[in-house]
């Protein structure tokens, strides 16, 4: 039987993808929604959020 997402207990499932950035080449780990895979070697967009105690958080964002 499949897995429903949506009706998981908890938080949802969700890929974990691993992308390198164009400006410095770094590479950075996000999260994105089941529902929206991206193939390997796609661009995504995504958004840097500084949180208050010093870290960098990255967010996929839907394009």
């Amino acid at each position: 039987m499949p897995l429903n997402p949506k009706g998981s207990v908890g938080h949802g499932l969700y890929y974990r993808y691993e992308v390198r950035l164009h400006d410095g080449n770094a590479r950075i780990f996000v999260d994105g929604e089941v529902e929206t895979p991206h193939m390997i070697g796609s661009e995504v967009s995504v958004e840097e959020q500084q949180r208050q105690d010093g870290t960098t958080t990255y967010r996929l964002l839907d394009d």
